[in-house]
């Protein structure tokens, strides 16, 4: 995350939905940024760090989009994007956990074809709230994430086997 500790703020001000005193509770914490020295203040949980990796950008890379999200931080998208090549024209957010109108989202297209977008980009989260049967005026393109550990994978592999020993007891 560019932002690992929410801004050290509550909605709206920052990113954070609950105290970060709360990760005493965790058993495990996953974290894209390199934050376990921070953590430590927080919690005794055993951290990982996970990369983001993008599956299917390759149809994007280069190409002109536009992206509409209702995501807490659309940052971090607009950066995963342009990592893999995709030239933003034209953004749309909305509140996190929004749904999305048909009118508003014809709207954004028209929009964005004019600046030249071949493709609407949005997170599987988002997609889910997309009806099918709309025509937007440009094809959708969602953005499939996959997670990869970068570092503790040895961790990860004790966190499951005590997850699965305790589930069997």
């Amino acid at each position: 995350s560019l932002e690992p500790f929410g801004k050290q703020a509550f909605f709206p001000r920052g990113f954070l939905r609950d105290s970060l005193n709360q990760l005493k509770r965790a058993d495990l914490v996953v974290g894209y940024s390199d934050v376990e020295t921070q953590l430590r203040r927080y919690t005794t949980a055993p951290f990982i760090q996970v990369k983001k990796t993008p599956i299917n950008a390759e149809s994007i890379a280069n190409k002109e989009i536009a992206v509409f999200t209702a995501i807490g931080n659309p940052k971090n998208l607009y950066h995963t994007l342009e990592e893999v090549g995709a030239k933003i024209v034209e953004k749309q957010e909305f509140l996190d956990h929004s749904f999305f109108d048909k009118k508003e989202l014809e709207a954004f297209a028209k929009r964005a074809k004019v600046k030249g977008a071949k493709y609407l980009v949005c997170t599987q989260k988002d997609a889910m709230k997309v009806d099918k049967s709309w025509n937007l005026g440009l094809q959708l393109f969602i953005l499939e994430i996959e997670l990869n550990i970068k570092k503790h994978q040895n961790t990860f592999n004790e966190f499951l086997n005590k997850l699965a020993t305790d589930v069997a007891q």
